[in-house]
């Protein structure tokens, strides 16, 4: 195997390779067993011809992923399936970082982003700041935003509760060439104990190209004096742009409306009335005239006489009216100014095809 620097290329979207001269190898050949590969700033552990691999390409910054080892006439093509480019700057002296909460004394970022291109040139430039402005325009609407997003109800109380933020510029390089990315923002334990203390959640904002607010909860681990808080933004999220770690309150939300169901009341059934027998009011007797006289007229006899009972009263029940029922009606946060320090991190400059990477860190500071 000839050691050196190898050439790294990318063969399809998600998938790089790099070449290595083998004398004795051909099309087709089988790999079997472990084969442990070391050649310039790659270091490749298989096992029967799978396995993983990395490809330091400065300090700082690699590109790791699954490989697979396909033999070639003379060459071994070692290809990096779903590569991931892992981003681990340098982190600043919190100290120089004007702005923001005085308990904010330690920073740091790592990224682990999925690589779908590495075009020619490519390069980035990672920023801290612990100023909420520094970075976004409109900050105090913008991480309140933030806040209501990520917890119901949420709430960012001052710029004190915005660690701090960070900033990646790319050049030659869209997020289109890049995919999910796993964030990991370190600070203080100290800070993350204090707002955790206070009832506040830890979330990380990411704030796109276009303005679009993305926000995560982030899953914090303290190891000694670092809290480790990580989140995942995937999809549209994905790829580079700024990023803040923020401690979100949730306020008290309203006590929904309660509809009062009345007891029911319960209605008299008036009694059956009973039924009321009609007498009928005997007749007169009916005279028998006595024999008269052919002569003398005849007496006609009057027809008995009948009484008739009036109407019977039907009772009305009564109806019990239950009045209006009273629904109870409820009860009807920060930016930075001065001076301004941006640490500047890392500058890498990736070189795809061409096989070369370089990479430059530079530090300085700037006031605004």
């Amino acid at each position: 195997m000839v050691a050196g620097t190898v050439t790294v290329d990318v063969l399809e979207p998600g998938k790089i390779g790099a070449r290595v001269e083998v004398t004795g190898l051909t099309t087709g050949s089988v790999i079997t067993g472990d084969v442990d590969l070391v050649i310039g700033n790659m270091e490749v552990n298989t096992n029967d011809g799978v396995g993983i691999g990395e490809i330091q390409l400065a300090t700082g910054l690699k590109i790791v992923g699954d490989v697979t080892l396909v033999p070639q006439n003379g060459a071994l093509d070692v290809v990096f399936d779903n590569p991931r480019l892992v981003v681990e700057p340098e982190a600043p002296d919190a100290g120089e970082l004007t702005g923001g909460s005085a308990d904010v004394t330690q920073v740091g970022v790592a990224f682990n982003v999925g690589l779908e291109n590495l075009p020619e040139g490519a390069s980035m430039e990672i920023e801290f700041a612990k100023d909420a402005d520094a970075f976004v325009e409109n900050s105090t609407a913008v991480f309140s935003l933030a806040a209501s997003g990520a917890v119901a109800g949420g709430v960012i109380e001052s710029a004190d509760d915005i660690a701090f933020t960070v900033q990646v510029t790319r050049k030659n390089i869209q997020n289109s060439d890049l995919g999910d990315n796993s964030i990991q923002m370190q600070v203080n334990a100290g800070w993350v104990r204090g707002k955790q203390a206070a009832g506040k959640t830890i979330v990380v904002t990411k704030i796109g190209d276009e303005g679009a607010v993305y926000t995560a909860v982030a899953s914090c681990v303290i190891l000694g004096n670092t809290a480790t808080c990580t989140a995942v933004f995937t999809g549209a999220a994905g790829g580079f742009s700024v990023f803040a770690v923020m401690a979100v309150l949730q306020v008290a939300t309203p006590t929904p409306d309660v509809t009062v169901t009345p007891t029911p009341t319960a209605t008299a059934i008036p009694p059956t009335p009973t039924p009321t027998s009609t007498a009928t009011r005997p007749g007169l007797p009916t005279a028998t005239p006595s024999p008269t006289p052919t002569i003398g007229p005849t007496a006609t006899a009057r027809p008995p006489v009948t009484a008739t009972q009036g109407p019977t009263a039907t009772p009305t029940p009564a109806v019990a009216t239950v009045g209006p029922t009273a629904t109870p009606v409820p009860g009807g946060g920060g930016g930075g100014s001065g001076l301004i320090i941006v640490i500047v991190i890392v500058v890498v400059v990736l070189v795809g095809g061409a096989g070369g990477f370089l990479f430059m860190k530079g530090k300085g500071s700037s006031g605004a």
